[in-house]
């Protein structure tokens, strides 16, 4: 089946402790039963830093929701 969640654990320069997660909620299938929309919670996580003293300034928090949408074209 398709995913309803998926994970990524940063090892970014500005953000090394970045976490983002979405959970997804399938919407709409074309004919051959492939999600064509699918309801997005993204979440992410992470310690903001003062990059010239190197001092955390607190950790974020912070989640949005979208509509994902895409068209796939199948040629016989």
């Amino acid at each position: 089946g398709m995913p309803s969640k998926s994970t990524y654990s940063g090892n970014d320069r500005e953000k090394p402790d970045m976490v983002i997660t979405e959970e997804y909620t399938y919407t709409d299938f074309d004919s051959i039963g492939n999600w064509t929309s699918r309801q997005v919670k993204r979440s992410y996580s992470y310690t903001r830093t003062d990059y010239t003293s190197g001092r955390s300034l607190g950790k974020v928090n912070k989640t949005e929701t979208f509509t994902d949408t895409r068209t796939i074209t199948y040629y016989e």
